[in-house]
């Protein structure tokens, strides 16, 4: 009899709430969210007008200044890339769409010293194992140099720049230009 009268008492109390409860309900406007679609933090499009310094000593040197890339110098000249803890052959160097490996057995001349930064018109940088697009090799990652295709203005079927450096570490002078027609 006392389990009855007190299984009788807390199914009056479970109910009692269903009976109490308010049946209106109201009705909210629609919530609209506007935003910039968002891209994959894993991927870094950085244009080369938007260089920070300048024209960078070679392409590592800018490299750098990627958030989750960094660099060693091997040799006393070179940089060699490191993206999320990994390079040399785990990570794609692609410049103009051709791999780029490292000159020396012990990475001194590694593949971004082969660029010249002030020709490339902007770098990507894809960190992580989703670079297979781009071949086998970058569980590190891929870095892409990439050239825009040349606008020519009404009448002026050319472009030219030239520019002349020189570099105190290793006392060289360097000059490059760059024609399209």
């Amino acid at each position: 009899m006392r389990l009855t009268a007190l299984s009788l008492a807390i199914s009056s109390i479970l109910t009692a709430q269903a009976v109490v409860a308010d049946e209106h309900t109201e009705n909210l406007q629609d919530v609209v969210v506007e935003a910039e679609g968002g891209t994959s933090p894993a991927v870094t499009t950085t244009p080369m007008d938007g260089a920070s310094s300048g024209i960078p000593g070679d392409a590592a040197d800018f490299l750098r200044d990627i958030n989750g890339v960094s660099g060693i110098r091997m040799g006393g000249q070179g940089i060699d890339p490191i993206i999320r803890g990994q390079s040399q052959n785990r990570l794609n160097i692609i410049m103009d769409g051709a791999y780029i490996h490292g000159g020396c057995p012990n990475r001194m001349d590694p593949p971004t010293a082969y660029s010249a930064m002030e020709s490339y018109d902007s770098v990507t940088v894809i960190k992580g194992s989703q670079t297979v697009i781009y071949g086998g090799g970058g569980s590190g990652g891929t870095v892409l140099f990439e050239r825009n295709a040349p606008q020519f203005e009404e009448g002026k079927p050319y472009l030219g720049s030239a520019e002349v450096g020189y570099k105190s570490n290793s006392q060289t002078k360097e000059a490059s230009v760059d024609v399209a027609a």
